[in-house]
C-alpha cells in the first residue's frame, strides 16, 4: 500500500472520481467514475464502489463488498463482507448491514439501523428507526444541500 495515498498499487479508480486524500483504498478494488469517498472511508480488498455512488466519511466497506451506481452508503456506515447495496439504494448514516446482505434498489435504511447477517432488504422497503432522537445533521444529504444553496 502507498503510505501517502492510502491506495493499494493494484486498486483501479476511474476519474473523474473524488477520493478524499485521508480514505484507504484496498488491493484490488475498482472506483468507478463520478464517485465520491469521503474523509476516512476504508474500502476493503476486492470491492466496487460503482459510477456516481457516494461514501460517506468514515465509513467501512469490508472485503469484497458491491455499491452499484448512484447508491449512497452515507457517513459511519458499516457494510460487513460480501455484501450488495444495489442501484439507486441509500444507506443512511450509523447504519450496520452484515455480511452476506442484500440491500436492493431503491431501498433506504434509516439512520442507526443494525440489520444481521445475510438481510435481504427488497427493492423499495424504507427501514426506518421509530425512535425520534436519532438526527440526520451529521449526512451527506445535509453536505449535499449546502453545496446547493453555495
Amino acid at each position: 500500500m502507498n503510505a501517502i495515498s492510502r491506495i493499494h498499487r493494484s486498486a483501479e479508480i476511474h476519474h473523474p472520481a473524488e477520493v478524499d486524500p485521508t480514505a484507504s483504498i484496498g488491493a484490488g478494488v475498482l472506483i468507478g467514475r463520478n464517485v465520491r469517498i469521503g474523509a476516512g472511508a476504508r474500502i476493503g480488498r476486492g470491492s466496487l464502489v460503482d459510477e456516481g455512488a457516494i461514501i460517506g466519511r468514515e465509513t467501512w466497506l469490508a472485503g469484497v463488498v458491491l455499491v452499484e451506481p448512484w447508491a449512497i452508503v452515507d457517513h459511519r456506515v458499516c457494510l460487513g463482507s460480501d455484501t450488495w447495496v444495489a442501484r439507486q439504494a441509500v444507506v443512511l448514516s450509523g447504519a450496520v448491514i452484515g455480511a452476506h446482505s442484500i440491500v436492493r434498489a431503491r431501498a433506504i435504511i434509516g439512520f442507526g439501523i443494525e440489520l444481521p447477517e445475510g438481510t435481504i432488504i427488497e427493492s423499495g422497503v424504507q427501514l426506518f428507526d421509530p425512535v425520534p432522537e436519532r438526527r440526520a445533521e451529521d449526512s451527506v444529504f445535509v453536505e449535499m444541500k449546502a453545496l446547493e444553496v453555495a
